[in-house]
C-alpha cells in the first residue's frame, strides 16, 4: 500500500468532519478517560473549559466546544438527576 500514513490526529480531523456540529468523535479506547472528565466535571472538580480540553486530547482533536462538550454530556445523561428509590 503506497503513500505516507496517515496520523491518528489527521484520522480523527476527518472523523470529527462526518460528525454534526454539536457532536464529538469520542475514540472507543479512551471511554474510561472520558468518563473520568463528565465524573471531574460533574463533581465540580474542574471547570468546562477545562474538561473541553481533556476531551479534545483523550481523543486525538484540535479542540472541543463547550457546546459539544455539554450536548455529549447530557445525551449520556451525565446531567441526570438521580432520585434515591421509595420503600
Amino acid at each position: 500500500m503506497g503513500g505516507r500514513s496517515r496520523g491518528l490526529a489527521q484520522i480523527q480531523e476527518e472523523r470529527q468532519d462526518m460528525f454534526p456540529p454539536n457532536r464529538i468523535a469520542f475514540m472507543s479506547n479512551t471511554a474510561d478517560e472520558d468518563r473520568q472528565t463528565f465524573m471531574a466535571y460533574k463533581k465540580r472538580k474542574i471547570g468546562l473549559i477545562e474538561a473541553c480540553m481533556q476531551i479534545a486530547f483523550h481523543n486525538h482533536l484540535d479542540d472541543v466546544t463547550p457546546e459539544q462538550f455539554l450536548n455529549e454530556y447530557h445525551i449520556c445523561g451525565w446531567d441526570a438527576t438521580v432520585y434515591p428509590e421509595e420503600e
